[in-house]
């Protein structure tokens, strides 16, 4: 018997090229591990899953990305960046140089996670006051995508009001493309103006933060349904607040408001905010679905406990 009818058939020879590729685009799409084993298969394996791979970065080292993204093999438009659609970027001492040279390689952002610094640095990069100091991104500016951007420290009572005040000559793009807002942590005492989010034209989403510590007053959530265009307003409840019986008075509040306004909305945090993020951006179910999904199934168990209670009175 000859060698070659001793060797066994490759499965794959009995399926279709696009099926094979079909099949390893959602395995890579699958979870990070899946696509980091279908990119150590072949070449052209690797090909396939590379866009599932980067499609969500988290920055972690600002030395070896930006020498990693300013090598003159990787310098943009290529295929590595382009496939770049949402960015955690961490707490870093340029964040000038660095949010300057992601955004002009990664021509496809739609999600951001970042500091106050960062998005300082954002918002000069179209503006005149940017454009001024050289600081101006002509790669950003040609963009007209929606942006979702995470903010990851306690923004001032008077954060966005500021920004917008400063480099209002221009209008500065960037506060029409938001359209999602999430924030990890909230300062607002009784004491602090009310957070304005008017220079938000097209913000259609926004997630704030719940706990006993962030001095986050339950009156003070009511500025943020002052605007217009918002469609969701979820509240992050942070474990404590359940744990400590806090709970109640925020579910009251909640009750109440959703009888005249429908956005409002209720959801758990978890402790771990970037594996949540990361999760999410990886494809798993978003905030704001989680959110519908946690008020819904709370309204019904609270309405079927009314009804009991009821029940009980006839009787």
């Amino acid at each position: 018997m000859s060698q070659s009818q001793l060797q066994a058939p490759s499965p794959f020879t009995r399926l279709p090229t696009e099926l094979v590729h079909y099949i390893l685009q959602l395995a890579a799409a699958s979870s990070r591990h899946c696509c980091l084993d279908i990119c150590l298969v072949a070449s052209w394996a690797r090909r396939i899953a590379l866009p599932s791979l980067l499609d969500t970065i988290v920055v972690d080292d600002e030395k070896a990305f930006l020498k990693y993204i300013t090598d003159p093999s990787h310098m943009p438009p290529k295929p590595n960046f382009l496939t770049v659609n949402r960015i955690w970027l961490g707490y870093f001492a340029r964040p000038n140089r660095i949010l300057h040279t992601v955004f002009d390689a990664c021509e496809r952002i739609t999600h951001l996670a970042l500091g106050n610094c960062h998005w300082l640095a954002l918002v000069r990069f179209s503006s005149q006051f940017g454009s001024e100091k050289g600081m101006k991104s002509n790669r950003f500016l040609m963009r007209n995508q929606d942006l979702h951007v995470t903010l990851l420290e306690a923004p001032l009572a008077r954060w966005s009001e500021l920004y917008y005040t400063y480099y209002a000559t221009p209008r500065p793009p960037i506060f029409d493309r938001i359209t999602h807002m999430r924030l990890k942590s909230l300062v607002c005492g009784y004491d602090d103006p009310p957070i304005k989010l008017h220079c938000f034209s097209r913000l259609s989403h926004l997630c704030v933060p719940y706990c006993l510590g962030g001095r986050v007053k339950l009156k003070q959530l009511r500025h943020f349904l002052d605007l217009e265009s918002l469609e969701i307003f979820v509240i992050a409840m942070a474990e404590d607040v359940i744990r400590k019986g806090h709970w109640k008075r925020l579910e009251k509040w909640v009750r109440k408001t959703r009888e005249t306004d429908r956005r409002v909305y209720l959801v758990e945090s978890g402790s771990n905010f970037r594996d949540k993020w990361e999760y999410e951006m990886r494809g798993g179910e978003s905030i704001w679905d989680q959110a519908v999904r946690y008020t819904d199934g709370w309204e019904r168990h609270t309405n079927m406990k009314s009804a009991f209670v009821l029940d009980g009175a006839d009787a």
